[in-house]
């Protein structure tokens, strides 16, 4: 994996899950390293010396023991997953195209739980000024998991709002 922040792990780890169907990555660097030095280096992840997982590097890659040559990317796995599923259908080039995906899915679901509550007008209001927001905006344009949970977050509440509207069906 390279990099260590949200944006870059989850792209490098989704590459890697779409070329060798695993998110583990063997760690050939860190294999090299004295015992004594992997001790020095790979810090624990909770700020205790002994408690798992450890850092392999700093805000992405953890090592589950620093005996460990097997790294893991630290984050929540959804965004690697559609990493990968960009980046075996489009090329690794496009494995961060995920994020204006959900993007624009979460500005449609805005629209939808907002007209659910209000007049056609005012929810197209409510739509275009989630989708001006500038953290929106920002977010759309990397592989980050913030327009992941701004989609389901609205989809929820939308479904949410069916389900207090409407009840629970018989059948279910």
């Amino acid at each position: 994996f390279i990099g260590s922040q949200d944006a870059v792990t989850y792209t490098t780890a989704g590459i890697h899950l779409a070329h060798n169907r695993t998110l583990a990555r063997e760690d050939d660097l860190g294999a090299m390293l004295a015992p004594s030095t992997r001790r020095w280096i790979f810090t624990s992840v909770l700020d205790h010396p002994h408690k798992p997982p450890f850092m392999r590097m700093r805000g992405g890659i953890v090592l589950e023991t620093r005996d460990s040559t097997t790294a893991h990317p630290s984050f929540f796995p959804a965004p690697i997953v559609w990493s990968a599923l960009f980046a075996d259908s489009l090329g690794a080039r496009y494995a961060g195209g995920y994020a204006t995906l959900f993007a624009a899915l979460a500005v449609a679901a805005t629209w939808g739980f907002a007209r659910r509550l209000l007049p056609a007008g005012a929810a197209l209001a409510v739509a275009v000024l989630c989708a001006a927001n500038g953290a929106a905006l920002w977010t759309a344009r990397l592989p980050l998991s913030e327009p992941l949970a701004w989609f389901f977050l609205w989809v929820g509440l939308g479904a949410l709002d069916a389900w207090d509207e409407d009840g629970v069906p018989s059948d279910a």
